[in-house]
């Protein structure tokens, strides 16, 4: 202990811990664990209010090799700036033949191609002789330029290499108009690039088997009342007991409607909590427009009973805790704002392990509801589609098909032993050694 107090901590004290790090050699990645120190410690700043108010730099430790647009010629920066205000539908009277696509995802395909631009400079191609789209999406510079992912990823099938050529085929298709031959010839590529995956990450799949146990199950349902209990009856709650709060809120809110962390953050009490009547007496619904969803399908789900009494309880009693200054936001940061995604999510994570013993990201959610439902109804992938807002039944399956097989299994079983017990009692069979006897007879 050397006696630094938070409000002393600075870039200089962030860049001697690194340097202690180093020089222990206790540990394997000391320049990522200073990252990471550097990162929680933004995010406490930005939602605690007692936090000391500095922001650390974050050093960036690893080698980017996407250039910015200032790189590239001008014109190409304008066609690309104008192809994305296309897909994003800006003009209402366009004649489009792709559904706009939300700002997320233009800002994907922004990234894609700057660092398909990149890759071709890094293997030796002039800037300069990439002056237009019409440039960019010739088959042998398509394939040069995914040399370069290919061999950052070890000469296999890498993802970004995949995306980044499905890009390209799309705006050969819809921008450049190529002739069948060229988009056949696109195309090709892509399947080759295909690694055939679908479904979840083994990740995720071994994240899920925690709820192939009961008792995991049934604390994790059961999480959010038993926080509320704990703190219903608090004469002097605390701001620690007001995260609490709202951390069992949001984690409710996610086990019933699984939406993503982003939307969650966002809530706003004003247009996306919508009471019949006040101070929950009447029917309360959670409502978001198609166009704050990634899916582009608006999310409209009535809160149960209990929610509703956990989120009174919240607002009337701890939520003004949390609030410096007046703000409609469901979730707000120290200074009146919305809690960024980032932070939200992290706050969650931490909560989880803590209170019921289980390892849970925020995304998570989606795939704990469609294993949840389809372990008690193995096939019923219609559902799980209207719940996460699919577009085809056929993408919920591609998802979520497996994931209940050892669920399905036990069906089977149960109905193999009902079979068994309606069964009626075998009829008494004559012992082998008599009927030998008789046949010598």
């Amino acid at each position: 202990m050397i006696g630094i107090t938070p409000s002393e901590v600075s870039d200089n004290i962030a860049t001697a811990f690194l340097v202690a790090l180093e020089e222990e050699g206790i540990i394997r990645n000391p320049r990522q664990v200073h990252r990471t120190m550097c990162i929680v410690w933004n995010r406490a700043e930005e939602s605690i209010a007692a936090w000391p108010r500095s922001r650390l730099p974050v050093p960036q430790y690893r080698r980017a090799y996407s250039l910015s647009w200032s790189y590239f010629p001008p014109s190409l920066g304008k066609e690309a700036a104008a192809y994305f205000d296309r897909l994003s539908g800006k003009d209402l009277l366009a004649e489009l033949d792709i559904k706009p696509l939300r700002i997320t995802s233009i800002r994907s395909y922004d990234r894609l191609l700057r660092a398909f631009l990149s890759a071709l400079i890094h293997r030796g191609h002039d800037s300069q002789s990439l002056r237009s789209h019409a440039d960019i999406v010739v088959v042998e510079i398509v394939k040069d330029g995914l040399r370069f992912f290919i061999e950052r990823a070890g000469g296999r099938r890498a993802k970004q290499a995949y995306n980044v050529a499905r890009m390209l085929t799309a705006l050969a298709r819809h921008w450049v108009r190529v002739d069948d031959d060229h988009l056949k010839q696109l195309s090709a590529i892509c399947q080759r690039l295909d690694s055939g995956k679908t479904g979840l990450t083994l990740k995720n799949r071994n994240r899920l088997r925690q709820f192939d146990d009961p008792v995991n199950i049934h604390d994790f349902v059961t999480l959010p009342q038993r926080v509320a209990a704990r703190h219903k009856g608090r004469t002097h709650p605390s701001r620690a007991n007001a995260i609490e709060l709202q951390s069992a809120l949001a984690v409710d809110i996610l086990q019933l409607i699984p939406m993503r962390i982003g939307n969650l953050a966002s809530l706003d009490l004003d247009r996306n909590i919508l009471r019949t009547r006040a101070n929950g007496s009447g029917v309360t619904h959670l409502v978001v427009p198609a166009e704050k969803v990634k899916n582009g399908i608006p999310i409209e789900a009535e809160f149960p009973p209990e929610t509703v009494k956990l989120l009174e309880l919240y607002l009337e009693r701890f939520r003004p805790l949390l609030l410096p200054y007046p703000s409609p936001w469901l979730f707000p940061n120290s200074s009146g704002g919305p809690k960024s995604a980032q932070t939200l999510g992290l706050q969650i994570s931490k909560f989880l392990p803590r209170e019921c013993g289980l390892q849970i990201n925020p995304h998570l959610f989606r795939h704990i509801a469609a294993k949840l439902y389809l372990d008690a109804h193995p096939g019923a992938y219609s559902v799980i589609r209207l719940v996460h807002g699919h577009a085809s039944v056929e993408t919920t399956t591609r998802a979520y098909c497996g994931t209940e097989t050892a669920a399905a299994m036990l069906h089977f079983d149960e109905h193999v032993l009902r079979l068994r017990r309606k069964a009626p009692p075998l009829p008494k069979r004559r012992r082998r050694s008599a009927l030998w006897s008789q046949a010598d007879d």
